[in-house]
């Protein structure tokens, strides 16, 4: 506070100063401390004596922003003149330490809700232990009721683990006393990691239970050591086990799970604390365009990665659900190539990469999968721009080989990087799910450890291979060959990509009626649609959105945008509804679900309750604003 102190040392008179001071407080505390500590604000509270109060507020300095404090005491000097003492201090470094406290508890608290939902997939609970005080918390599941039950019964870890141990059988309590005591977490000390699983014939009713066990080590945001125990019933699965390697490998399948969960932990704290973080800063900062922009770029990365996360999450289930099925459309391979490359190109040059192409087929047109078979070689190209250093190489080469399969071309496309590469022991592992060979903490680069089991099971999908190649600090290759279906009597038109062209000419005066329960996406859609010079109109679920259409003139909404699940009226219901209007101009009005249910499935229901096209959520502006042009010339 040097600075202003000079400001009260330059003049004896308060007003002056008051007036030189006010200038550096920020405009959201400018109203504050002028209502507290203006002369005019004091002499309204002459007569009082004693602490009136103190008030926190923010400046901006050269330095950037700072944060004082001023405590008032009113009372008279020796004539009996009412006086002020104003004692001010700076406390910027305190009000960034709590500023950084409440972020990380609000990431912490994201990133818990995230992973309750990863649990209810996969465990019956996830328990974390503070080691040092010896109580836990718990994250619930599915399944195990009873053993839920008991934990939520005491939080002292040792009441829940003795009651373990009294239900395990006999045979199996020094396993459960060297993997879970809490004895043996206190001697633990610097180890941190994967700490073993165990499964174990429980008693707790007359039925004997198998529960499976996962225990891994590491620390809390104030550095003290924390156990993560995840458990689930296996009884079901331990029956049917033939074998003892089947049984084997459904353990080691488990135990990647588990160590998958344990890492997601620090996986979504990261982009947790950065969204939530940049965006106090970019509030802060809204006067500093430049920096303004580069808050935004690291908000929309963050962003970008924690969609990426859940979406393989869920991409993985539904395949291992048995629910993914081959959409195959005419496809061009030159087009696809060079949209390829066109979306990588520009982030290759941009990390200092050089990349490359070829592209040499017979059959430029065949049959195929395009959206699948575009998330095979998004998840390889974003694995070599990821662990491709600056200066490196990226090479993209097509060709068709001969095929033995009448009526069928085969392509094989090689990706080469000259990456950190992977070692040999871990290659044998590298398509299953929920391994990584180094931890994002370690690799510096984030990921599920799902990318490549996804690519290999859509491969498999495909009834294609895919062969990889890999060393240590040289790089790696990954080779998939594909057999596609040749099309016949294509039109080269088709060839030409404009599925994003459109003339924003035509959504001027246009009239939406967007039917939106959640606000803040209410917001984003509304502002995004008339930027683009629609009129838009909100209804808050779907029996006003069905309301509003009876009552409007028909003609007066030109499409309605539909979300799915929404109060008092979903989606599905409000679209069958408005196809049953007696006044057919209403009733044939183009319907577009705006979604976050973004299946197949999905899209079928839509489609099935009369809806007109399916759009998913997050929004991309180009595909909304390519799809409305569409259905608005069609």
């Amino acid at each position: 506070m040097k600075d202003f102190v000079k400001i009260f040392e330059s003049t004896d008179d308060y007003e002056t100063a008051y007036q030189q001071k006010i200038c550096y407080v920020t405009p959201d505390y400018f109203e504050a401390f002028e209502n507290f500590s203006s002369l005019s604000a004091l002499r309204a509270r002459e007569g009082e004596t004693g602490y009136i109060g103190n008030l926190e507020y923010s400046v901006k300095t050269d330095k950037g922003i700072e944060w004082h404090e001023i405590n008032i005491f009113l009372g008279t000097d020796e004539n009996g003149d009412p006086i002020a003492n104003i004692l001010g201090r700076d406390i910027t470094e305190a009000h960034e330490q709590q500023e950084r406290k409440e972020r990380e508890l609000r990431a912490s608290a994201a990133r818990d809700q995230l992973l309750s939902g990863v649990t209810k997939m996969l465990y019956s609970y996830n328990m974390t232990v503070n080691v040092k005080t010896g109580t836990y918390t718990l994250i619930t599941g599915t399944g195990l009721d009873d053993t839920v039950a008991r934990m939520e019964a005491t939080d002292r870890y040792d009441d829940i683990y003795q009651n373990f141990l009294k239900a395990v059988d006999p045979e199996y309590r020094q396993r459960g006393e060297e993997l879970m005591a809490l004895e043996n977490f206190r001697d633990l000390k610097d180890k941190s990691g994967y700490l073993g699983t165990e499964e174990f014939p429980m008693h707790y009713t007359e039925k004997l239970e198998w529960h499976e066990i996962n225990v891994f080590a590491g620390y809390d945001e104030n550095g003290e050591t924390i156990i993560n125990i995840l458990g689930r019933d296996v009884t079901e699965a331990h029956d049917k086990a033939d074998t003892k390697a089947q049984l084997e490998i459904a353990n080691a399948s488990s135990a990647a799970k588990s160590a998958f969960l344990f890492n997601m932990s620090h996986d979504i704290r990261t982009p947790m604390n950065a969204i939530i973080g940049f965006t106090e800063l970019l509030e802060k900062h809204l006067d500093d365009q430049e920096l303004s922009r580069s808050y935004i770029k690291k908000i929309q990365t963050s962003n970008d990665f924690l969609l990426s996360l859940i979406n393989n999450v869920l991409e993985m289930a539904r395949i291992e659900s048995g629910k993914t099925t081959l959409d195959e459309s005419c496809w061009n391979a030159y087009t696809f190539n060079d949209s390829l490359f066109s979306l990588f190109d520009s982030q290759m040059q941009e990390k200092g990469i050089r990349f490359t192409r070829s592209s040499q087929v017979e059959h430029a047109d065949v049959i195929c999968d395009e959206t699948k078979l575009r998330e095979v070689f998004l998840n390889i190209l974003s694995n070599a721009l990821k662990y491709t250093p600056a200066g490196g190489t990226v090479s993209m080469r097509l060709t068709e080989i001969p095929s033995d399969r009448p009526g069928y071309a085969v392509y094989q496309t090689v990706i080469e990087d000259n990456g950190i590469g992977m070692s040999e022991e871990f290659l044998p592992h590298l398509f299953e799910e929920f391994t990584r060979e180094r931890s994002s903490t370690e690799s510096r680069v984030g990921g599920t450890g799902l990318g490549m089991p996804i690519v290999k099971k859509l491969v498999d999908l495909m009834q294609g291979t895919i062969e990889v190649e890999s060393e240590i600090g040289r790089g790696t290759k990954i080779t998939v060959t594909l057999p596609h279906r040749i099309a016949i009597n294509r039109d080269p038109a088709q060839n030409i990509e404009n599925s994003h062209a459109y003339d924003a000419e035509c959504f001027k005066g246009k009239r939406i009626l967007l039917a939106e329960d959640n606000e803040l996406n209410a917001e984003i859609a509304i502002t995004i649609l008339e930027e683009a010079g629609f009129l838009v109109e909100h209804a808050a679920d779907g029996v006003i959105c069905v309301d509003m259409m009876e009552k409007a003139d028909a003609g007066y909404y030109d499409l309605i945008l539909m979300d799915i699940q929404m109060p008092n009226m979903d989606g599905y219901k409000a679209t069958k509804t408005i196809r049953q209007f007696s006044d057919k101009k209403k009733a044939d009005i183009a319907i577009v679900a705006m979604t976050a249910n973004a299946f197949e499935e999905d899209k079928k229901d839509a489609y099935q309750a009369g809806m007109n096209w399916h759009i998913a959520k997050p929004i991309i502006v180009e595909e909304l604003m390519s799809a409305l042009a569409e259905i608005l010339h069609e």
